[in-house]
């Protein structure tokens, strides 16, 4: 009996001893898992200090990484444009659009605004007279050029419109602006905009009404007169323009190139692509003896004028 009694309890003994096994098992388990989540803290604030995962830290200038704000590659020329230059031909002339990005704000004297507000930030001299160049050239010549964010401000600036210097101090609806620069991934929309029917970026996204991300803290104050807008937010803001008498001249406030194919954002790069390769060889050719001559005047842009080199035949 006293045997039976001894077996039928030794199970139980068993499952005790098992117990402090199972809650050392358990305390591995969790040390590991504190150890991991330490590892993956300390990468997310070291790691950045030596591996670049943002798109000024990944720029390099003269082998070093830029962390200032100049935030721009440096250009180069390829091989090709570079054989032509040594043959005196000109670049702009091979061009087949011009793409403007985001970037710095622009200069506030650029558009005839000389208030010091604290919020506009460093801006670019040489990037905005280049990309002043382009526009007058894709003015002049009808080259198809579109514009993201900064780059649909400089459309509306070179065009005669002005900005707000800051969204979020300079109108009424400060709580609405304010939240223009959003805090979910860029990939993520996060309000809507809604298209002007008639206007050919309706046309293109195929819709009336889209979501878009937001990533800016200054939008058009002023339309410029040549311009008309495209776009939209549920409180006035515009969001897109465009130039009716162009072939392609298109300015979005918003980020498309983070979207990809969200919201068939896809078809405003492709309607572009397809605009520049309408751009043909014998247009092109008729560029080529174009000189570009740039005064400065002491006037808040320089005075571009194109001067066609191409002797006249005379009978």
């Amino acid at each position: 009996m006293a045997k039976k009694r001894f077996l039928s309890m030794q199970p139980h003994l068993e499952g005790l001893r098992a117990i402090p096994g199972r809650r050392a098992l358990r305390q591995r388990r969790t040390r590991a898992g504190l150890a991991l989540l330490m590892l993956l803290i300390i990468a997310m604030f070291v790691l950045p200090l030596f591996v670049p995962y943002g798109y000024a830290q990944i720029i390099t200038v003269d082998g070093q990484r830029d962390r200032g704000a100049k935030n721009l590659a440096p250009f180069e020329y390829s091989q090709m444009e570079r054989e032509a230059i040594a043959r005196g031909e000109t670049i702009f002339p091979h061009m087949d659009g011009f793409l403007l990005t985001g970037g710095k704000d622009i200069d506030p004297v650029r558009y005839g605004d000389t208030e010091d507000d604290p919020s506009v930030t460093d801006h670019l001299p040489g990037r905005e007279e280049l990309e002043h160049l382009i526009l007058c050239y894709s003015d002049e010549f009808d080259v198809p050029i579109m514009g993201i964010c900064r780059g649909m401000q400089m459309l509306n600036v070179f065009y005669g419109g002005s900005l707000h210097l800051d969204l979020a101090t300079q109108t009424k609806q400060q709580t609405h602006f304010a939240n223009h620069f959003q805090t979910l991934p860029f990939s993520e929309p996060s309000h809507h905009v809604t298209l002007e029917p008639r206007g050919s970026l309706a046309r293109i996204l195929q819709t009336h009404l889209t979501q878009v991300n937001s990533m800016h803290h200054q939008g058009i104050f002023e339309l410029a007169p040549e311009l008309r807008a495209a776009a939209y937010d549920d409180q006035g803001l515009i969001e897109a323009i465009e130039h009716p008498d162009k072939p392609f001249t298109i300015g979005v406030q918003w980020h498309p190139e983070f979207l990809g194919t969200r919201n068939s954002m896809n078809l405003l790069f492709e309607r572009f692509v397809d605009a520049c390769q309408e751009e043909s060889q014998y247009k092109k050719e008729k560029r080529a003896n174009i000189a570009i001559d740039r005064i400065h005047t002491g006037f808040v842009w320089p005075q571009v004028s194109f001067i066609d080199r191409q002797p006249k035949i005379t009978n």
